[in-house]
């Protein structure tokens, strides 16, 4: 209910006002469900195998172990608990097991429950020290010592700052990149009018980074005939990032302004730019 609150006056808010582009927009969400969309597809377990390379690896194992023991006699948890648990991460990672679109974020929301599955999972394990039949100075030092060991050992592994610092020369050429590429958008940016012009053809998500960095409309497939006829009656400026995937009717027509740079590259090495028609 809170959510429906939350998002329901929205969601009716873009049918009445943006009718076609929302039930557009609807429709390609539906079909990730059934169709792989823009190539991300996966084995079934791919979202079950991703807690493994996003946290850390072995990681999706030892959250099934832990799946499976809250579910058991033997955790502390009330049964509403384990029930609620069960079906927030068996239901998340079924329902995205089953859709063709498979990608590493989709199963995100419910990973805090996953550690907390874990977490209880290891806290049983410490409780077990609590068995052994030893002096009560002697036992409460032992506790201690073992608890400490599995939470450093477990943060260490979890959070080994190694990852964190995994091929640094790597980080520093994706900053690199990141850096060349803004000087490059800003470069393009100051050579055009911002309300009279639109770009097209940009790489996956660097649409995006564009506007971000401009403030100049931007989008990432081709323009349309009907776009292109109701930019034309606007006055607006078509500017067309170069590829390879111009269809040559694109690059014979001189309406379009090309723009030519390497940011279809694997890095960018130049914030260069030419135009042309």
């Amino acid at each position: 209910m809170a959510m429906l609150i939350v998002a329901l006056p929205w969601q009716l808010y873009c049918y009445i006002h943006f009718t076609d582009s929302f039930l557009y927009i609807l429709k390609v969400n539906h079909e990730h469900f059934s169709e792989i969309v823009q190539g991300h597809d996966g084995p079934w377990n791919y979202h079950f195998l991703e807690l493994g390379n996003q946290i850390n690896p072995y990681f999706q194992w030892i959250s099934l172990l832990a799946f499976v023991f809250i579910l058991t006699p033997l955790s502390a948890l009330k049964w509403a608990h384990k029930v609620a648990m069960a079906i927030y991460i068996g239901l998340f990672f079924l329902f995205f097991s089953l859709s063709a679109t498979k990608m590493p974020m989709f199963t995100f929301p419910v990973w805090p429950l996953v550690f907390i599955a874990v977490a209880v999972f290891l806290h049983q394990i410490l409780k077990l020290i609590q068995w052994i039949r030893l002096d009560s100075n002697v036992k409460k030092v032992v506790q201690n010592i073992v608890t400490s060991v599995v939470v450093l050992g477990v943060s260490w592994w979890l959070f080994n700052i190694q990852e964190y610092l995994l091929k640094p020369e790597w980080r520093q050429d994706m900053w690199s990149k990141f850096y060349t590429e803004e000087q490059l958008y800003q470069n393009i940016g100051s050579k055009v009018d911002p309300q009279k012009s639109i770009f097209f053809n940009f790489p996956l998500v660097g649409h995006v980074r564009f506007t971000f960095t401009t403030g100049i409309q931007a989008r990432e497939y081709m323009p349309s005939e009907n776009e292109i006829e109701i930019l034309k009656q606007k006055g607006i400026q078509i500017y067309l990032l170069e590829s390879e995937a111009l269809p040559m009717e694109i690059i014979e027509n001189k309406e379009f302004i090309k723009v030519k740079t390497d940011v279809f590259e694997d890095k960018i090495h130049s914030n260069e730019v030419k135009f042309y028609r």
